[in-house]
């Protein structure tokens, strides 16, 4: 049976699809090692005189290995009409101490911070889960920081998403810069196969 290797495929169905299924196939293809965006260029590059390419390479600008979930990549989609987030920040105390790992934090409006809450969010344990997940918060309160939750209903509604991130961002500048740093961590190396 023939196939296209995973760019190939990627670069496709971003020249047929709409950009939120391109955009979800992709990420979930970088974050997997499946293929990497100097491979997506090229195969872009290779389909430069199909229909679509220009959809696609504008697809391929807004992937990022950095969604752990199909709901965070169309989050952050919706929040880049507002901002560009920063995904996947490890934000840390005063004493270097690692507090939480977010979803997205915004340093232009005064780090805050949206969190997306899957359906499988709390796993087998939803009970431990969720206490840890209010202690995490507490300690991100306790830095003075600003946070909003959104779920999978409402992606359907993005302006529900970017009003609460308008709220978020007015708390945030009452609250005044908050304490500790945040940095972007490397993801482990993955395999390719």
């Amino acid at each position: 049976m023939r196939v296209t290797r995973p760019a190939r495929t990627v670069v496709d169905v971003a020249r047929t699809h709409p950009l939120d299924v391109a955009v979800c196939l992709g990420d979930r293809a970088l974050r997997h090692g499946l293929t990497t965006i100097d491979e997506l260029e090229e195969s872009c590059d290779a389909a430069q005189h199909r229909s679509g390419a220009g959809r696609a390479r504008r697809a391929i600008g807004a992937m990022s290995a950095r969604s752990d979930s199909v709901g965070e990549s169309r989050s952050r989609l919706i929040l880049q009409t507002v901002s560009t987030p920063l995904s996947n920040q490890t934000i840390f105390d005063d004493g270097g101490r690692r507090i939480a790992r977010t979803d997205f934090l915004f340093p232009d409006l005064a780090e805050v911070i949206a969190e997306f809450d899957g359906e499988n969010k709390y796993g087998p344990q939803p009970r431990q889960a969720i206490i840890a997940e209010k202690n995490r918060h507490n300690r991100l309160a306790e830095q003075g920081r600003t946070v909003f939750r959104f779920d999978w209903r409402d992606l359907s509604t993005p302006h529900v998403i970017i009003d609460r991130l308008h709220a978020a961002y007015r708390r945030a500048l009452l609250l005044g810069p908050p304490s500790g740093r945040y940095a972007e961590l490397p993801f482990p190396r993955l395999r390719r196969s």
